[in-house]
């Protein structure tokens, strides 16, 4: 009877437990399907954010350019009628008595300066901004000109000087580029200014034209693109990524090398003022140097925290950093440490030489930006200016303190 119940007992235990391991695995399907499904769902989500985004940058550049068109043939329009006004209005001048001449010289040169005026209009819509700006001027010289006679002449001066106020303006609008799909958090000029690379978050760079044309785009990298920099003869661009990598490129938008070595991602870089040295400063603490053929030259250590600005001297010979530790560091481009500039209480994000190299600026999160000043003969100066008082006045001051600074007991 025993061996019955303990019998009994067993097989509701076993069936107790198939139970509980059918409603587990029951349970892990159903939450592997769901998690699945979810996933797929965020996924199809995103990719049809990306798709809406494509469309909706399409339609807006569709927008623009319909605009630009409807401009250029409401221009058409006013042309084709201030030339046949002007037409009517030589006509009326050749066939004038002598003193009525005037009268109509005036009318064809405010017409002529209308003319003037929509021909600049007409070439700011192709991007032709100098010459729009000079045809501009031209009409302004010929309004000037004018000495007016009614006072629907003088309303005409009104009209071309605003219109000739909005090609001003709108000549010294920066151009819009877009066409990155996220944030862009680097931007560089190439040497004859004719060429703007930018960085972006969505791992590409884009190359375009000063009239806002998108020239090539550059993909290689697998994660965010943090700087980007032109060498100095303009036909190379480095790009450093959070995937820890730098890339070399052409203009052509060809890969040329990919700079290996960082354990952690590349924050800043920067060409040597010959071209022949890279400096890249990371999260991994340190800048290191690579020729152009991708081979590591130096790795400079001292920081105690991310690299985030690099910079080089006018003249090569000295590179400065900016880190999370809140200093700047000065190197020899052998490597050596040659200073440590203390000051800022937040990270240096940004440093910069003067032209000249006697100063440099750094900018931290500390909401400030620095002056140092490398130049010896104006610290020696300003530090003699400073102990000249005590110089003068102090007899205890000894000969070889007077000498330096040359001042006489």
């Amino acid at each position: 009877m025993l061996k019955k119940k303990a019998s009994q007992r067993l097989e509701r235990s076993l069936k107790f437990v198939i139970l509980m391991m059918f409603l587990a695995v029951s349970t892990g399907a159903v939450t592997f399907f769901y998690v699945r499904n979810k996933t797929i769902d965020v996924q199809r989500l995103e990719s049809q954010k990306i798709e809406l985004e494509d469309q909706k940058f399409t339609l807006r550049q569709g927008l623009e350019d319909t605009e630009v068109e409807r401009a250029k043939a409401k221009l058409e329009v006013l042309e084709s009628d201030i030339k046949a006004k002007l037409i009517n209005i030589q006509e009326r001048f050749n066939n004038s008595e002598i003193n009525e001449k005037k009268k109509f010289e005036t009318q064809v040169v405010l017409y002529q300066a209308r003319l003037e005026a929509i021909n600049a209009r007409n070439q700011l819509l192709n991007f032709q901004e100098l010459d729009s700006l000079l045809t501009a001027i031209k009409a302004g010289h010929k309004l000037k000109s004018i000495n007016f006679l009614n006072e629907l002449q003088g309303n005409a001066k009104i009209e071309i000087s605003i219109a000739l106020q909005s090609i001003v303006y709108k000549i010294r609008e920066l151009q819009t580029l877009k066409g990155h799909s996220d944030s862009a958090n680097s931007i560089a000029f190439s040497p004859d200014g004719k060429t703007i690379a930018t960085g972006s978050v969505d791992n590409t760079v884009k190359l375009w034209n000063l009239e806002g044309k998108e020239i090539q785009t550059l993909k290689g990298h697998s994660d965010r693109v943090r700087s980007v920099a032109f060498s100095p003869d303009g036909k190379t661009i480095a790009t450093g990524s959070v995937d820890n990598t730098v890339k070399l490129w052409n203009l052509e938008g060809k890969e040329i090398q990919t700079l290996k070595g960082h354990s952690d991602r590349v924050s800043s870089v920067a060409f040597s003022p010959d071209g022949k040295t890279i400096a890249t400063g990371s999260g991994d603490n340190t800048v290191k140097l690579w020729n152009l053929e991708g081979k590591e030259i130096q790795t400079l250590k001292g920081h105690s925290d991310s690299v985030l600005s690099v910079a080089f001297s006018p003249d090569g010979k000295t590179i400065a950093t900016g880190s999370g530790d809140n200093t700047v560091k000065l190197w020899s481009i052998d490597g050596k440490e040659l200073q440590t500039l203390k000051g800022h209480s937040d990270h240096v994000t940004s440093v910069a030489f003067s032209p000249d190299g006697k100063a440099i600026a750094s900018g931290s999160d500390d909401n400030t930006v620095k002056l140092w000043n490398l130049d010896l003969d104006n610290l020696m100066a300003q530090g003699c200016a400073w102990l000249r008082d005590y110089l003068v006045n102090n007899p205890n001051a000894t000969d070889e303190e007077r000498e330096a600074c040359q001042v006489k007991r």
